[in-house]
């Protein structure tokens, strides 16, 4: 059962897939800073067009905004959500999102953990290869890893 998390972002979008606490991809998806934003929303869905493709999607999970961003980033955070949405339900996959402190406490056990504690603790769980990899990364996996424990 593949498992995804997602940590939504139209410049890097985080995207993760486990299976059994495993981790079997992750990638940051980014976009080109120079397109117009129909044309960046156009390439998210084609990568995830290809993930979905190679893993198919049984749960999904979604970090949810962090309402500290400006409402124009947050609203296009917001559509970047809704394009992973709708491809998630076309596969047929069960989704819902987790806050910050939900992913922390299901990664860590403690949700006033800091970004190094839930990144040491993905590492652990996952039995990562060293490998340099963007915080947005990272963040998908701890979303993917708590989406398969709290989606029934």
């Amino acid at each position: 059962m593949f498992v995804f998390g997602f940590d939504p972002g139209y410049d890097r979008l985080g995207v993760a897939v486990v299976e059994n606490e495993k981790l079997v991809f992750s990638t940051c998806v980014q976009t080109d800073k120079n397109q117009n934003f129909s044309e960046r929303l156009k390439t998210i869905a084609y990568e995830l067009k290809k993930i979905f493709d190679r893993f198919p999607p049984q749960k999904v999970g979604i970090e949810k905004l962090f309402l500290n961003y400006n409402q124009k980033t947050a609203m296009s955070v917001a559509e970047v959500v809704g394009v992973i949405r709708v491809m998630s339900a076309q596969k047929g996959a069960k989704i819902q999102d987790f806050t910050p402190t939900q992913i922390k406490t299901a990664v860590s056990g403690n949700g006033r953990a800091s970004k190094d504690e839930v990144i040491k603790m993905v590492t652990l769980i996952t039995k990562l290869p060293p490998k340099k990899r963007l915080d947005d990364e990272y963040d998908a996996i701890a979303v993917a890893l708590t989406a398969s424990i709290l989606i029934r």
